[in-house]
């Protein structure tokens, strides 16, 4: 697995990325504008989360946005940020990602209706339903965009024996010069090569008996559908010879 992308923790003052590897982005955004940001969850850039954010200014090639905890600057490189913008042709069933709790979660629509999406997830383990403008929402359709899930490839040599390639769960942030930023489940930075990089078709409604991968932990592997459960909220699959019940964002169809 590629090392994770180095930072150092600020303790006090603007949050910058000292040691972005680039590429350089020129931020298309103004005061006041609502964007999708790639930000840290606490002081330093070794662990981040996707948020919906008002931009203060840019300055530069950084969009800076306030902390929702204590207000200080966060300067984001432009390649970790994109424009709001209203989810279109969105329906009943879709899989979306949405703003919750200076965070995000991943939803199921339940309604289109008045120019409000209505949507349904869980978060920290209960079941949530919100009523969110389109500008709130963002359509996962199976297609690298910004925030979408993904997985990306690692091969190693193994003693004695063939190469072994490995497939981790993560979320694309950026392709450019050849190499792709993903940010892991856990949170952690990585660029690598874009090749190396699949959508994950996490929007499928799956049914009992589909093939699917999972992901377990920072892997993703090879599972079966047994059962729908919370009105496709979660899955039941079995992984080996053991059945486990996982949130339909953990489950993908094969990467192809």
């Amino acid at each position: 697995m590629p090392t994770a992308a180095l930072s150092i923790d600020v303790p006090s003052g603007p949050l910058k990325w000292t040691d972005f590897g680039g590429p350089i982005v020129k931020p298309e955004l103004k005061a006041g504008d609502r964007a999708w940001a790639v930000v840290p969850v606490s002081a330093g850039w070794d662990t981040l989360k996707f948020s919906l954010l008002t931009v203060d200014r840019v300055e530069g090639d950084d969009a800076v946005f306030s902390s929702a905890a204590d207000k200080r600057a966060i300067f984001v490189p432009g390649a970790f940020v994109s424009a709001a913008k209203p989810a279109q042709g969105l329906a009943k069933g879709d899989t979306v990602a949405v703003a919750e709790k200076d965070s995000r979660a991943i939803a199921r629509v339940t309604s289109v209706d008045g120019g409000k999406v209505k949507v349904r997830f869980r978060y920290a383990g209960d079941i949530q339903e919100l009523e969110l403008d389109p500008s709130e929402v963002v359509k996962l359709d199976g297609t690298l965009k910004f925030g979408a899930p993904a997985g990306f490839s690692d091969t190693r040599d193994q003693p004695g024996g063939q190469p072994k390639t490995e497939w981790h769960p993560a979320y694309f942030v950026q392709t450019a010069e050849d190499k792709t930023w993903v940010v892991t489940t856990t949170g952690k930075p990585h660029r690598l090569a874009a090749s190396n990089v699949k959508p994950l078709g996490i929007h499928v409604a799956h049914k009992a008996g589909d093939k699917v991968w999972v992901a377990n932990g920072e892997l993703l592997v090879e599972g079966q559908v047994t059962a729908i459960e919370d009105d496709g909220l979660r899955y039941k699959v079995k992984v080996g010879t053991e059945e486990t019940s996982l949130p339909f964002e953990s489950v993908s169809t094969p990467v192809k």
